[in-house]
């Protein structure tokens, strides 16, 4: 007979969602060390010229491709885990709904055996005597309850099944999902052997003794051997961490968190085994040299930092040691170890708690400022001996606690990799984003939950110039370097995922606000210049102006004018023509990685149109763009300076595009890559 005990042990869905969260990280902030790498570089590409500059120059590219697909990879495995924990969800409403009816029909069947097995009626034959017969009624009851327990077993085993369904598809996706050699990088021999980093630094000797450029070039030596090593560190922390079974272990750290766990035998949890999935792949083997060559590449490609002690044949050779003593610092490092420096923490440093205990819950800023915030900044003075300090704490409001707290709150990104890049908690919310803050903070995992609106109302007819007041909730993730901000105009959403090296923009997006006035442009273009605005740079918005009317200054980055007002305006109208004239959703998500100022370096900008009754995609674009104004995308192609295979995409062919991709699935559009 079934019980609550046959059910299934099924996993946490917040924390499978922060490890795919974690997952999705690692790449991108590979890919954000490579494009800091490569920007230096870029400082004096045009000027160098030498018998062995094919080296170099092709040797920035090899890292390049292997982080974006280490970045694409890691993307997908992510978006599994948090299809998984769409599915866990559901699993969760139908266990505890099974275990209710469970209960119920338990309770029904002990109910009815404790009716009289016998009643007494009046005996036919015997008229005036009585006698007793079966309780007909007990025996229907019965019947009737072992009935519902029997239909409920059913259930249960459909339950288990598809948990291990679910278990066994996500487990697959890893294990076929992971990168391997052939399918990614295509490293030959060489490259494996390591022979590619040797190579590089024969080819970058020759830079030695040039003049240094960029603001690096005046770090001491000191500094240069801490940064030397910086990239470098980052790829092998990702090795070690992978060899050492470290995805396993932060798995199971997760799955302790939850209930079930408690009670089921150690290997039993299903997010283990995908663990166990993911190392079983040719995650190990793509991470043991081309790691090691990827990190190499990526440090020796920084010649503002090897120009430091580069002036004479003296600083050559100690440019030398100084580049082969960081990396054997690096290649020292265990999993344990590596976790402090690498991407994240290397996602196993995630029980840290630097700022108070785990939770789930988001608590008002004021809250948690006047509360926890205040005493930790209290705790952290007397520990240092500072009364003075906790006395002038003690006497602040919880919005100047805010400021002291959010500063203190940033660790450099987790590492040292990004210590020294943007704070995304410096700006109190309400100075970066108009309308009504809803400031809140969490002090538990970040898990990345997009959560757009499933229906969307009836199309919206509005007078020109007419917006809604934007409706912004900010939630800061003090323990994961997070700030999420979701602001919702109309029937517009957008979630801003801002971090110290980049940040992320996701929109689901149905009407176009037309001729709206620009309230927040003084404020915008004041903003930027926190964040390392240059010469010819524009107040950028993250989410046009049309999409997000005056959602606030936190809108706007310094993006070169040429790109601005040329190729990403072109991206932007192509989703305001697909909402506006094709009765369509968009959905865009942005990623923009940041140099240390915080000025955005390159933008990777996704466009998916979808019909707005049938949900029928009609309409995908990938667009990468550098900030700068050497970069192109035209809806007539025949703008391009040189050919390109793209469709039509101008207002009078767009409903052509539109029924091609209806009919034969989305036409898929990108722009011809520019340094």
């Amino acid at each position: 007979m079934v019980s609550v005990s046959d059910l299934p042990d099924i996993d946490d869905p917040s924390s499978v969602r922060a490890v795919g969260e974690d997952i999705k990280n690692v790449g991108h902030s590979t890919l954000a060390i490579v494009i800091n790498a490569e920007d230096s570089w870029a400082q004096i590409r045009g000027s160098y010229h030498d018998p062995q500059e094919h080296k170099v120059y092709d040797g920035m590219n090899t890292p390049r491709v292997a982080a974006e697909s280490l970045k694409e990879k890691s993307e997908t495995l992510g978006d599994t885990l948090q299809d998984y924990a769409d599915e866990l969800e559901d699993f969760h409403r139908r266990k505890d709904q099974l275990a209710s009816e469970i209960e119920a029909a338990l309770a029904e069947l002990d109910a009815a055996k404790a009716m009289p097995e016998t009643v007494t009626e009046d005996d036919p034959a015997n008229p005036g005597e009585t006698r007793e017969v079966p309780n007909k009624e007990r025996e229907s009851a019965i019947d009737a309850a072992e009935s519902k327990l029997a239909k409920l077993e059913v259930d249960v085993a459909m339950l288990k099944m598809d948990v291990e369904n679910a278990d066994s598809n996500t487990a697959s996706a890893f294990a076929h999902g992971s990168i391997g050699v052939h399918s990614v990088l295509n490293f030959n021999d060489g490259l494996l052997n390591g022979r590619f980093a040797l190579g590089v630094l024969d080819g970058i000797r020759p830079l030695l003794g040039l003049v240094a450029m960029g603001s690096l070039s005046s770090l001491p030596p000191l500094a240069l051997i801490r940064n030397t090593s910086m990239a470098f560190s980052q790829a092998l922390t990702l090795r070690e961490f992978f060899k050492s079974g470290g995805l396993e272990n932060s798995l199971r750290s997760f799955t302790e968190l939850t209930a079930d766990y408690a009670a089921s035998p150690p290997g039993h949890s299903s997010i283990e085994r995908h663990g166990k999935a993911w190392l079983k792949g040719e995650f190990i083997e793509v991470m043991n040299d081309p790691a090691y060559s990827l990190g190499n590449a990526s440090t020796y490609l920084l010649p503002g930092w090897a120009g430091v002690l580069g002036k004479t044949a003296k600083g050559a050779n100690a440019t030398g040691k100084v580049l082969k003593r960081g990396a054997r610092s690096a290649s020292r490092r265990t999993a344990a170890g590596a976790a402090g420096a690498g991407v994240h923490g290397a996602l196993s440093d995630k029980q840290r708690s630097a700022h108070g205990g785990l939770t789930e819950e988001n608590i008002s800023a004021t809250e948690f400022f006047d509360g926890q915030g205040r005493q930790e900044l209290i705790d952290q003075a007397h520990a240092q001996g500072d009364s003075e300090r906790a006395a002038y704490l003690a006497g602040l409001n919880p919005d100047q606690i805010g400021d002291e707290y959010r500063a203190m709150a940033y660790g450099g990104g987790d590492t040292d990799v990004y210590r020294g890049f943007s704070n995304p908690f410096a700006f109190s919310p309400y100075q970066e984003w108009n309308g009504v803050v809803d400031y809140q903070v969490n002090t538990g995992e970040y898990t990345g939950e997009t959560n757009f609106p499933e229906e969307l109302p009836d199309r919206v007819e509005r007078a020109r110039g007419e917006a809604p007041d934007p409706k912004t909730t900010v939630v800061d993730y003090v323990n994961d370097d997070v700030r999420e901000v979701r602001v919702e105009i109309g029937q517009n959403t957008t979630i801003y995922r801002v971090r110290s090296h980049y940040i992320e923009v996701e929109s689901q997006v149905s009407e176009k606000f037309t001729k709206v006035e620009r309230l927040d442009q003084r404020a915008g273009r004041k903003h930027i210049a926190n964040f390392g605005k240059t010469p010819g740079d524009d107040a950028g918005h993250l989410q046009p102006h049309a999409l997000s009317p005056n959602s606030g200054p936190g809108n706007f980055r310094p993006q070169n004018g040429d790109l601005n007002r040329g190729p990403y305006r072109n991206g932007e109208e192509t989703v305001m023509k697909g909402v506006e004239d094709h009765d369509s959703v968009g959905y865009t998500e942005t990623d923009v990685y940041l140099t240390p100022t915080g000025r955005p370096s390159e933008y990777d900008f996704d466009i998916e149109l979808r019909d707005r009754s049938s949900d029928a995609s009609w309409l995908e674009a990938d667009l990468d763009f550098k900030n700068n104004g050497n970069q192109e995308f035209y809806p007539d192609p025949k703008k391009y300076s040189e050919e390109w295979d793209q469709p039509d995409l101008t207002a009078r062919n767009l409903g052509n595009v539109k029924q091609e991709g209806m009919e034969n699935g989305p036409v898929k559009v990108s722009n011809p890559p520019r340094p």
